[in-house]
């Protein structure tokens, strides 16, 4: 089994399943776009009566496959997950037929443009210097969890409106559902780490700009007067350093000459540290209290030693 490829995988799973749950379900392989150019391939189980289902994404299953675990335990392990996550009670999405109750759950992410070029296609969007805003309907059940349901162009044929009506509402609303917090980096570390000797770069005025939440924190640079509150504090133009699509490093501008290490930083911070759908932006960013304005900085691309 392990010389299986994985699309031989992918409909052989397919197949069992299909074999498991009978003819009264309908076993749907799906090829889904991701975020920063990740394509998954999950799973669906639709069942009479059940509006909505999981879908179990495949990639980590192939991934046991090829250490060695047979595909009896594997495909019993999805069954149990996969069951595991069904809701078997009918849940009503029928608000999200309507723009009005869609609306008060509505939020926004910032993502990459160029690593989203092909994503950005089915979905409306704004561009804002080499990023893009994406807009969501945040859901929260108490059987489904918390969860984002990603806003694409059907779903504005589906409400006969325009683009710019929902990215003008979920601009507005984000602040509402996702509130801004700024963190100062020592009180950050205090909380991540017991040993002293961790906290070093705590001396440094550094902050970090998120949500209370801590999700999708980098969509607060566009938070009415955030940024200029951010300024006013620290009494300097500032740096912004994304070090994921969910918090932005604040770091003053006196106090970090050297932009081409700050940008390197980022790129290296990319490669090491997130997974490649939390990538945002690989460079540095600075904030002028004059003008007003964010600027990119170059991209001075990581080099590992």
């Amino acid at each position: 089994m392990k010389d299986m490829s994985y699309k031989q995988f992918c409909e052989r799973m397919k197949d069992i399943l299909q074999q498991y749950y009978g003819v009264e379900s309908n076993v749907k392989l799906h090829t889904v776009q991701k975020v920063n150019g990740v394509v998954l391939h999950g799973i669906t189980v639709m069942k009479e009566g059940v509006s909505i289902v999981p879908t179990l994404y495949l990639e980590s299953y192939y991934d046991e496959l090829n250490r060695g675990m047979p595909l009896n335990d594997i495909v019993h392990r999805f069954i149990l997950e996969y069951d595991k996550a069904a809701i078997h009670d009918d849940f009503d999405i029928s608000f999200f037929e309507f723009y009005d109750k869609v609306k008060p759950h509505l939020g926004y992410k910032l993502i990459n443009y160029e690593m989203n070029r092909e994503l950005l296609q089915e979905v409306p969007h704004k561009r804002y210097l080499d990023l893009a805003i994406v807009c969501y309907c945040n859901i929260v059940d108490d059987r489904l969890g918390k969860g984002t349901i990603l806003i694409r162009n059907e779903h504005l044929d589906i409400w006969k409106i325009e683009k710019d009506i929902l990215i003008r509402d979920s601009l507005k609303n984000m602040p509402l559902i996702f509130p801004p917090e700024v963190i100062n980096m020592a009180d950050l570390l205090k909380e991540l780490y017991d040993d002293p000797a961790q906290l070093i770069c705590g001396k440094l005025p550094m902050y970090v700009l998120t949500t209370k939440a801590r999700m999708y924190g980098a969509a607060a640079i566009l938070y009415s007067g955030q940024l200029e509150s951010i300024a006013k504090e620290v009494e300097d133009d500032f740096y912004l350093l994304p070090s994921s699509i969910h918090e932005i490093i604040i770091l003053p501008k006196k106090y970090g000459t050297d932009e081409e290490y700050l940008s390197q930083m980022v790129d290296e911070i990319n490669h090491e540290q997130l997974d490649i759908e939390e990538v945002l932006s690989n460079h540095a960013y600075l904030y002028s209290n004059l003008t007003k304005e964010v600027t990119s900085l170059p991209l001075i691309p990581y080099k590992k030693n």
